[in-house]
């Protein structure tokens, strides 16, 4: 009897070290596809250690096929994997590099080189601190140097010099690579075209510090509300009233006022604010920060400040104009009754000669009953025709500043009839010492 055959031992499959579950996985699925193509075999009788030998061949041969069904299939799925994020690199906005711990490029994606102006090719190994401007280089090693020391991501904007084109602003940012221990270290750095947006903002800077001069330098004070809290004073407006600028940022506006006032100035706000049509222009009474009163002349309007609806207050200090109109008005009815007292006509001509002013006894005197009857004539119409061209002479030798002392004419009243009249005239001068109107009296003396 033949000596017993020792039972077929089955050599390892390739990546048998996945694991028994794998293999015993795999090896269950070999057996029962072996089971359907050994179905028909099973009829013709056949050694029992043959068959046992055949059996673990067969399935060996089918455990390859489906091994390498599934490392091709492995294979492929990488392959679309890598491909993808090679699209991802070499496509993406912005330029991608790694950088060697000495700062040479080892790899760097289409955009990287199209922004620099070279082949990606032209880029490998070269130092990226060859790309920074000149006068940035401290600012790209200052930033390296600070990766180094503290491996946190670093950022900022520089300006880079592209092959063949003018320098443009980028915005930097680096990261480290994973590395094993033992491996030098690299960076991952990454940059975006930012030239429009930096000088969009260094436009907007200037144009701010330009409104900010302008403001301060402001002989008004200007104010910007927000819900009648005083967000932003200007330093005039600190001036005129006492206060500093930062005693006035956070204080309610309408405290500045008189009490009594404030009602009125939170109504006025709220309906501006509301979008109603509110005068913008008011007058209005503060207090000083010494309590001294005074008159300022307000000027509102809405904008949108921090994104927000505000109120714009141009605020000019009058209390000295009005004290001069006070005593404008004050003198004009200091003058106004004298003239009503005059037993004289006293009236005040403008520099073309045409009546502007005229006492009451000068009405009398020329038969008129109302003012307006001679305001706006002529003031040789009130004299008879054949003094007219002596009296423009007379006129004109003044104007050159030649007085000739009073003057005979006839005078002419309403009624037709003529009389004699003295006339004593002077030309009125402004600040410039420039004739601005005549004033003139004139005296009944027919009787003389």
């Amino acid at each position: 009897m033949a000596a017993a055959k020792q039972p077929h031992k089955k050599p390892a499959a390739p990546g048998a070290a996945a694991g028994p579950r794998s293999a015993a996985k795999l090896r269950r699925r070999a057996e029962e596809h072996l089971d359907g193509l050994t179905a028909a075999a099973a009829a013709s009788p056949a050694p029992d250690d043959l068959a046992a030998a055949v059996h673990e061949l067969r399935v060996h041969q089918i455990e390859l096929e489906m091994q390498n069904e599934e490392l091709r299939r492995a294979q492929l799925e990488l392959d679309a994997q890598r491909e993808k994020y090679l699209q991802f690199f070499d496509l993406a906005p912005v330029g991608y590099v790694t950088l060697s711990d000495k700062g040479l490029v080892g790899d760097a994606n289409i955009s990287a080189a199209h922004l620099l102006g070279v082949e990606r090719q032209d880029l490998i190994g070269r130092p990226f601190s060859g790309f920074v401007l000149a006068p940035d280089q401290d600012v790209y090693y200052r930033h390296l140097k600070l990766l180094r020391q503290t491996a946190w991501p670093q950022a900022c904007e520089l300006r880079l010099q592209s092959v063949g084109a003018a320098p443009f602003w980028a915005s930097l940012e680096w990261c480290l690579q994973n590395a094993g221990r033992g491996e030098p270290l690299r960076f991952h750095l990454t940059f975006t075209d930012v030239h429009e947006k930096v000088l969009a903002e260094e436009a907007l800077r200037e144009s701010e510090q330009k409104y900010r001069h302008v403001v301060e330098r402001a002989t008004d004070g200007i104010a910007v509300l927000q819900e009648d809290v005083v967000v932003f004073a200007n330093e005039a407006l600190a001036r005129m009233s006492g206060y500093s600028v930062e005693e006035y940022e956070g204080r309610l506006f309408r405290d500045l006022a008189e009490e009594q006032k404030h009602g009125e100035m939170a109504e006025r706000e709220s309906r501006r604010l509301a979008g109603e049509d509110v005068p913008g222009a008011y007058e209005i009474d503060l207090v000083r920060a010494d309590g001294t009163p005074y008159s300022v002349e307000v000027s509102a309007g809405i904008f949108t400040h921090e994104g927000a609806p505000a109120d714009l207050l141009l605020v000019r200090d009058v209390t000295e104009r009005r004290r001069v109109e006070a005593a404008l008005q004050q003198s004009e009815a200091l003058y106004r009754s004298i003239m009503s007292a005059s037993p004289d006509d006293i009236g005040v001509t403008d520099l073309e000669g045409r009546v502007r002013m005229v006492s009451p006894a000068g009405l009398t005197m020329f038969g008129y009953e109302r003012e307006e009857e001679v305001l706006g004539r002529a003031l040789l119409e009130f004299l008879a025709p054949e003094d007219r061209e002596r009296a423009q002479a007379d006129v004109a030798r003044l104007r050159q500043g030649v007085f000739t002392g009073p003057a005979e004419y006839h005078g002419l009243r309403a009624d037709g009839s003529t009389f004699a009249v003295e006339v004593n005239s002077q030309f009125i001068r402004d600040a410039n010492e420039q004739p601005s109107g005549m004033v003139f009296i004139v005296r009944d003396v027919t009787a003389r």
